[in-house]
């Protein structure tokens, strides 16, 4: 079956797969099944409507509207949103079911959700039972972190991530898990006292490696197993390598970039494997670990019979979602933030189940429909309780409705994101223009008209030479002029690791380290050595010799 996203005027296939999966995921009350249809957008322009409601990067002051304190918040103070801070909003001094709303069958469902997303509390921060870790977002169970933006658990001391779990004395890290003393690297696990590191597991003392496993002591090199001693994939005595590395290590700004330029060079005549991870089976996608018969997947772990899935770990038999699993996360369709089993259209909610069109409902809510900011409940409606049996009743009677307005079987409209545009992950996956996110009838947030400050502190090269009055000091980024600072903690891992000063702002190294990655999208190819037809995220037009495994397995070092 085809058919033609209504946004973006792209015809799309909807295999017999999908359609038992929208079957599967149907809603049964009472013995009879409310079919969800199938979408009437590309899993493309579905992924960016669901990004649009994920603000990570973009942290406001404003007042808590319970106790009147300046707080630290996703929401700007121009928002109309009511917003309480982290500890009032999980508190039992407010209810959330005083905001609770009879159906009203006059108006749009999505008219009425709107309603109850203006009124209800909103949290400030999506943090939880941190120490000293106070200006980040999407965090728990960590100390001492600073500005991790996107996800982090059971990290102490790290700076500037997104995607980190059990890491300690790390800074500029993306997707970096089990690791300590590492310094910019993208999609690592059990690395130590590493730098610029990419798709890398169980490396020790290393630089600038790519593709490599159980490595020690290497710098520059690509596609290598077990190996000690080698600098751009060219092996050295022991003795031999640290006489080298002493003329390599002066790893100023300039001498990164031709490293950079030299590991490019090499990629040229390394054959590189046409996807990035391991124990894959029947897969399609990127940066894949332990997945089965997942399809158009990226940056996911241990996921089974997944469709459209990006940024998610351990789910099975699920579609559409982002940003999402572990406990047993299953028969999830159209959800982003979440953690749960059989929800559907579902924003920023945890520990569900059997939840469809909820926003930040947590700890064990159950058969809930269209309700913001529950904790504990079930059989309630636009927030308001009921008994099974009124909730089987009525929300027959609320399909319906939503059937005759089109609304049934839709996420969010954008148009209800909390954010503008420009403030949500939409934005970073799927750029857009001022223009053409206005034209769309979406909101955009205009930079702030504070004019940013000249620099105060003129950087040494030399880390040794750097003061401690840097940290008092404001910095310019040589990129985007926007200012920032660099806090004590942060000075002390760069003198530690003998690092220089960075000259680009926290944004703009957070988008150098994203670049890094390969685009999520899929191109067939054909391996270079044996012809085998391949998806891959490598471009045709690429330099790289790609392979499938079998052949890559075969020249690896």
């Amino acid at each position: 079956m085809l058919g033609t996203c209504r946004q973006c005027e792209t015809q799309f296939k909807i295999s017999e797969t999908e359609k038992f999966f929208y079957r599967k995921v149907s809603p049964v009350i009472r013995g009879v099944v409310y079919p969800i249809p199938v979408p009437t957008l590309c899993l493309l322009c579905r992924e960016q409507r669901r990004l649009a409601f994920r603000n990570e990067r973009k942290l406001y002051t404003r007042r808590c509207h319970f106790t009147g304190k300046e707080i630290l918040s996703i929401y700007s103070s121009d928002k109309p949103y009511v917003v309480y801070d982290q500890a009032v909003w999980w508190s039992d001094q407010w209810d959330p079911l005083n905001y609770g709303k009879e159906y009203d069958f006059s108006r749009s469902f999505f008219a009425q959700f709107q309603d109850l997303l203006l009124t209800v509390p909103k949290i400030a921060l999506v943090v939880g039972k941190n120490e000293n870790s106070y200006y980040n977002n999407f965090l728990a169970d960590c100390k001492n972190c600073y500005m991790i933006l996107g996800w982090g658990e059971y990290c102490e001391d790290c700076y500037y991530g997104r995607f980190v779990n059990n890491c300690k004395d790390c800074v500029d890290i993306t997707y970096t898990y089990n690791s300590q003393l590492c310094y910019q690297c993208i999609d690592v696990d059990q690395c130590y006292n590493c730098q610029y590191l990419t798709s890398c597991r169980s490396c020790v003392d290393s630089y600038f490696l790519e593709n490599c496993i159980n490595c020690q002591n290497c710098f520059g090199c690509l596609n290598l197993n077990n190996k000690q001693y080698c600098i751009f994939n060219q092996q050295y005595t022991a003795d031999g390598y640290e006489q080298k590395l002493k003329t390599l290590l002066n790893l100023t700004f300039e001498a990164v970039a031709q490293i950079k330029v030299q590991l490019d060079n090499l990629k040229r005549t390394v054959p590189q494997k046409f996807y990035h991870g391991f124990n894959i089976e029947n897969c399609t996608g990127d940066y894949l670990q332990s997945c089965k018969n997942a399809q158009h997947c990226f940056s996911v772990n241990s996921l089974e019979d997944t469709l459209n899935i990006s940024d998610c770990f351990e789910m099975t038999d699920s579609m559409d979602c982002t940003i999402a699993g572990g406990n047993d996360s299953q028969l999830s369709y159209e959800c982003t933030s979440f953690t749960g089993q059989s929800c559907s259209f579902v924003n920023l909610s945890w520990y569900c189940n059997n939840l469809m069109y909820c926003q930040e409902c947590f700890n064990n809510c159950a058969n809930c429909f269209g309700c913001v900011g529950l904790r504990h409940k079930e059989y309630c409606i636009l927030n308001k309780q009921y008994t099974k049996e009124q909730y089987e009743e009525l929300l027959p009677k609320v399909i319906a409705h939503m059937q005759k307005t089109k609304e049934w079987g839709e996420f969010f409209p954008i148009e209800l994101s909390a954010f503008a545009y420009n403030e949500t992950l939409a934005q970073e996956y799927y750029p857009l223009t001022r223009e053409q996110v206005v034209g769309n009838k979406w909101n955009w947030k205009e930079n702030d008209s504070k004019e940013c400050q000249v620099q105060t502190y003129e950087v040494p090269m030399d880390i040794e030479l750097v003061s401690d009055a840097i940290c008092h000091n404001i910095l310019a980024c040589e990129k985007c002029t926007k200012n920032y600072r660099i806090v004590k903690p942060e000075l002390a891992f760069y003198r530690r690791m003998s690092l220089p000063i960075p000259r680009q702002c926290p944004d703009c190294r957070h988008q150098v380290r994203n670049e890094r990655k390969n685009p999520r999208k899929l191109w067939t190819r054909v391996c270079m050595k044996c012809n085998k037809t391949l998806q891959t995220t490598f471009a045709p037009n690429r330099p790289e010799v790609i392979y499938c495994e079998d052949c890559y397995l075969l020249v690896t070092y």
